[in-house]
């Protein structure tokens, strides 16, 4: 009987470690969870891609048919890889009922810069906006949506008194082109890592 009252403070102390080793590993896992949680918030970049909706016709190519310019190629609207970095300012929570079925979202700034081979040129155009997150169930990394407008360089278009459907002006005898730089309304999704 000498040896029951060490079996049994043994066994009160193994279950008091237990619960303070568990005690420790969840307050280890809510630690780690708020260092997630704050990289998600800060400063991170990702890849996107998305479309980019101009106002103005981009003329490609255009050649003269008859005596009248003709445009052979244009678009308004042209399709984007962008590189992004994003500061989610305002974090929202659901529950975990909700559509998010509980990941953290934010809300904040980007900026993002396309890249392209177009004459040599390596940037092509930068931008900025407004940018919605979701948290990704495991890391920091997001999924998200970008809206915001780009300044592309270098857009061409036709040049002064050239109008498409008319003769060239004066004694010109082919078609000119004009580059200047342009904005655009950019939509986009991205993953950040």
């Amino acid at each position: 009987m000498d040896g029951q009252p060490d079996v049994i403070a043994l066994s009160q102390e193994a279950a008091s470690i237990r619960q303070t080793t568990g005690s420790l590993l969840a307050a280890e896992k809510a630690k780690e969870e708020a260092k997630e949680e704050k990289k998600f918030l800060g400063f991170q970049w990702g890849l996107g891609v998305g479309a980019a909706f101009g106002d103005r016709t981009r003329v490609s190519a255009a050649e003269v048919i008859d005596g009248v310019v003709r445009i052979t190629d244009e678009s308004t609207d042209e399709p984007r890889i962008v590189l992004e970095f994003h500061d989610f300012w305002w974090r929202f929570s659901p529950d975990d009922q909700g559509l998010l079925g509980g990941r953290v979202a934010g809300l904040g700034p980007f900026a993002a810069v396309n890249f392209g081979a177009t004459d040599g040129d390596t940037l092509t155009s930068f931008g900025g906006g407004l940018m919605f997150g979701v948290k990704h169930r495991e890391g920091s990394g997001s999924f998200n949506i970008g809206v915001g407008l780009m300044l592309d360089k270098d857009v061409q278009t036709l040049g002064d008194g050239i109008i498409d459907g008319q003769p060239l002006p004066g004694n010109e005898t082919e078609v000119r082109f004009s580059k200047e730089s342009d904005k655009s309304l950019l939509v986009f999704v991205s993953t950040s890592f």
